[in-house]
């Protein structure tokens, strides 16, 4: 996309003078970031304030309102914005970067011609086999409505129906580092057109070893992808990790 001469004077403004990063507090939560107190970036009320399309957000039927992180996370989430967030399992998270995943994929695929042999767009790693199942389960059931589809990686089972899936062409990885290495490696997962990458539980992905593998892994995809990573706590590891493939001033929201 070409850029027009206002926005190239307004992107070399923003080069010139480096934008403070704000904090703001709403609901209990902090968010920390250079725009957060732009209004675009509201958080969001309710599931139609997202002026998201109804198949897309038909997996939140059961659901009153958002769950506090998929209100903070999806403005800047589908804004295109490097994202961290500090937030335990059963918060709601999968769908707070799930249902971003599905629209950058429908973004992505709208000026593809064919579906065929289509490599994955969005990957999301996962520290355990259970975790990623979990993943998997409810981006099959989000994508469905719209064409999305979602294959789940992991060890101690045949690698067989998960080559299979791969080379009928997926949009969404979910994976375990061991065993997306490994397929990488056979050249049967490739990783070059992966413009979206979820950390989940990035903590416990470290604290088991994992490190090298998620280095590899994030090597093999785009280099203007857009990075996601949740933790429940934020070690040294953690950190370091993030300040490498990460926008240097992510959007960060943790409770408190």
């Amino acid at each position: 996309k070409k850029q027009t001469l206002e926005e190239k004077s307004v992107e070399s403004e923003r080069e010139k003078k480096p934008l403070e990063e704000h904090t703001r507090e709403s609901n209990g939560v902090t968010i920390h970031g250079k725009y957060v107190n732009e209004s675009k970036y509201k958080t969001l009320e309710s599931f139609s304030e997202s002026g998201l399309p109804a198949e897309v957000l038909q997996c939140c039927k059961n659901f009153d309102r958002p769950s506090p992180i998929q209100s903070h996370s999806w403005p800047f989430l589908l804004d295109g914005q490097d994202f961290i967030g500090i937030a335990a399992t059963g918060s709601g998270k999968t769908l707070a970067f799930g249902v971003p995943a599905i629209m950058h994929v429908l973004n992505k695929r709208k000026n593809q011609k064919t579906s065929k042999n289509k490599k994955p767009i969005c990957l999301v790693l996962s520290p355990t086999r259970e975790l990623a199942q979990q993943i998997a389960a409810v981006l099959c059931e989000a994508g469905s409505p719209c064409g999305v589809n979602s294959v789940c990686l992991y060890g101690g089972t045949s690698k067989g129906p998960q080559i299979s899936s791969l080379r009928s062409g997926v949009d969404i990885v979910i994976g375990t580092p061991g065993r997306l290495k490994d397929l990488m490696e056979m050249e049967v997962c490739s990783l070059k057109d992966v413009s979206f990458v979820v950390l989940d539980e990035a903590d416990r992905m470290l604290d088991m070893g994992f490190e090298p593998e998620v280095r590899t892994i994030l090597s093999q995809t785009c280099s203007d992808r857009q990075m996601v990573m949740f933790s429940a706590t934020w070690p040294t590891l953690v950190h370091q990790l993030a300040q490498e493939f990460m926008d240097p001033s992510p959007v960060k929201v943790y409770p408190g």
